[in-house]
């Protein structure tokens, strides 16, 4: 029998991809959301699953959009040498199909882990044959689910081509160059700051939902890190025991319902306020009338680094920011979570464009409910390089903070005296025309803090406020003291009570940036009745300890404690180091055993990721 022409004539090789990537392509990845939902809808049902499903799509199509991008070549170059395009149809399934299996799969491996598997979790698909046998048979209605699914996607995928067949569908350059921009712009993920990540979906729903709206095939392609390998020193209940003895009594008095705002300098280290110019005048003036700590560290050396560390006590103690690793999906409860069962209303401004580090997902991740923007904040005031300039940015902080309900919790992070450190025309530097352009960024972000407390100074919630002020980690460094292993770490911490709730005075107590959660909580008289976030730090408020800090220096584990310095090396290895006194003033040795706190700490930290139990609740 012979074939009509009509008959024998094939889709267009460019229409016919593009119509498998929006047809068969996306149906499949509805059909795994929907699987996902019911396979855990127990952990699911009381989020906004309507907006996951729609956040999904974003996911899909980025993910269909990188992985089939050869797919669309390849229908470019047969539909130029006219060949057949009935092949493309077994390539797109062949390229495909393990994306939709892989999410079948994952479903029921949710109920588990509690987040999407990454690349890393394939490395034990070897075990998960072994086990072949006995999944197949507790779970039989996965694989049954995997062939319904797999079944419905072969049959529209070659449905969609006969309907293709049919139509006239337009020739010409113009088609290819449309689709490929197409996909470049959904592989992207859009038009936001950054390229699409699993990072934005964490934001206020927690991390069940943005589970919910991945997908596994997007949560693989994109993990970067390697998987933590839990180290193992002791049992999980003396773990708990030692950091539980490094924590310190609360102190005798506190504040319920005070405001607290935590002021973020960009780059603010403590060896740029000892410059012998007085870059920092109003800073060294109000640390006069504060309680200063001497000895006070960032847990990080990025930006990125520095919420985890202040919003939820996590130190970034992995070689990739917490929020660009698997283990965002962690259950995290932070301060701000803390404080809304207290009635506070949480507030994080940054003036840079939104979706700058992530700040915006980051601030939601650990219970901040308001991010303040360069979206929210306007137009006008621009730098063109980060965002908004400090001085009228932190302006317009006084005027949200007035109109916000008391009590509140904020973070203001500045963002001025960052790289290449562009500053308002108006601004005049008064000091040595010589200065580098990083201490005259610093000048300009001083003035704007003096310009901000003069303001705030006639609201009437400033003085039931308590400011803490320090840097997200080090800037540019001339002092070769301050690029050591724990120098580099080194920056101001400046706690200022304008009711004079805390008593200016300097203190030689070791704090970092993870032991400001405890220590709000201390303040407002909160460590009776709750927990901090998670195990690590301490209140800087009581002065019955010497307090510690713990970072992680290239691949060194490190802790300060007392006058020494303890490196734990990647092979096991144990240094033991004294701190110079003529640098870190007043420190005592602790009576606290660095050896067994050190491997505590990393103990709780890599099992805390790895098993999602950062929860001090989570140990026993």
């Amino acid at each position: 029998m012979h074939l009509k022409n009509d008959e024998r004539r094939e889709a267009n090789p460019i229409w016919l991809v593009l119509g498998l990537v929006f047809g068969p392509g996306l149906f499949m990845f509805f059909l795994a959301r929907l699987w996902f939902l019911a396979l855990n809808f127990s952990a699911l049902k009381s989020l906004p699953i309507f907006s996951a499903l729609v956040m999904g799509v974003r996911f899909d199509l980025a993910l269909l959009s990188l992985v089939n991008s050869p797919l669309l070549l390849i229908g470019i170059a047969f539909w130029w040498f006219k060949r057949s395009s009935r092949s493309l149809i077994y390539l797109f399934l062949l390229v495909n199909l393990p994306l939709l299996w892989a999410d079948l799969g994952d479903a029921l491996y949710f109920r588990f882990t509690g987040r999407r598997s990454t690349f890393a979790t394939f490395q034990f698909f070897s075990d998960a044959l072994d086990q072949a046998a006995q999944i197949t048979g507790h779970f039989f209605y996965v694989g049954l689910g995997l062939a319904v699914f797999t079944y419905l996607v072969i049959k529209l995928s070659f449905a969609l081509a006969k309907k293709i067949d049919s139509l006239k569908l337009g020739k010409g350059l113009w088609v290819a160059s449309l689709g490929f921009l197409v996909f470049v712009f959904l592989a992207r993920g859009g038009y936001q700051e950054k390229p699409l990540t699993p990072a934005h979906a964490y934001g206020a729903e927690g991390s069940n939902w943005a589970a919910l709206a991945l997908n596994t095939g997007f949560t693989a392609l994109k993990s970067k890190h390697k998987e933590i390998e839990a180290s193992s020193y002791m049992p999980d209940s003396e773990v708990k025991q030692i950091l539980e003895a490094a924590r310190t009594p609360v102190s005798l008095k506190s504040y319920p319902g005070q405001n607290v705002v935590v002021l973020l300098v960009e780059s603010l280290s403590l060896e740029v306020m000892n410059q012998p110019t007085d870059v920092t005048p109003f800073l060294n003036g109000l640390k006069e009338k504060s309680l200063f700590f001497e000895n006070a560290f960032a847990n990080g050396r990025r930006s990125i680094d520095a919420v985890p560390s202040i919003l939820g006590s996590l130190p970034a103690l992995m070689n990739e920011p917490f929020i660009n690793t698997d283990y965002r999906a962690n259950h995290v409860r932070g301060l701000p979570n803390i404080l809304a069962e207290q009635g506070y209303k949480s507030i994080f401004f940054h003036g840079g464009r939104n979706g700058t580090m992530f700040f915006d997902v980051m601030s939601a991740m650990f219970g901040v409910q308001s991010y303040f923007g360069k979206s929210e904040y306007g137009r006008g005031d621009d730098d063109e390089a980060w965002g908004v300039f400090d001085g009228p940015f932190l302006q317009r902080v006084v005027v949200e903070l007035s109109r916000a309900a008391a009590p509140f919790f904020s973070v203001v992070f500045t963002l001025s005296s960052h790289n290449p450190y562009k500053l308002p025309e108006s601004y005049v530097y008064s000091g040595p025309e010589s200065t580098s352009p990083y201490l005259k960024s610093i000048s300009y972000v001083d003035q704007a803090l003096k310009d901000f407390f003069i303001s705030a100074a006639k609201e009437p919630w400033f003085e039931n406020t308590l400011f803490m002020i320090t840097g997200d980690h080090t800037g540019e460094s001339m002092d070769v003291r301050f690029q050591s292993e724990l120098g580099s770490y080194r920056v101001p911490m400046i706690l200022y009570s304008p009711s004079g709730n805390i008593k200016p005075r300097k203190s030689t107590k070791l704090v970092q940036h993870a032991d400001i959660s405890a220590s709000v909580m201390d303040y407002l008289g909160l460590l009776n009745t709750s927990t901090p976030p998670t195990l690590i730090g301490q209140s800087m408020l009581s002065e019955s300890s010497s307090g510690y800090v713990v970072l992680k220096s290239g691949e060194e584990f490190i802790l300060g404690l007392g006058d020494k310095m303890y490196a734990l090396l990647p092979k096991g290895d144990l240094q033991v180091k004294s701190l110079p006194p003529d640098f870190y003033s007043g420190l005592e040795p602790s009576n606290l055993d660095g050896a067994n706190l050190i491997k505590a700490l990393k103990q709780y930290f890599e099992k805390g990721m790895t098993e999602n139990k950062l929860s001090p609740e989570a140990w026993h």
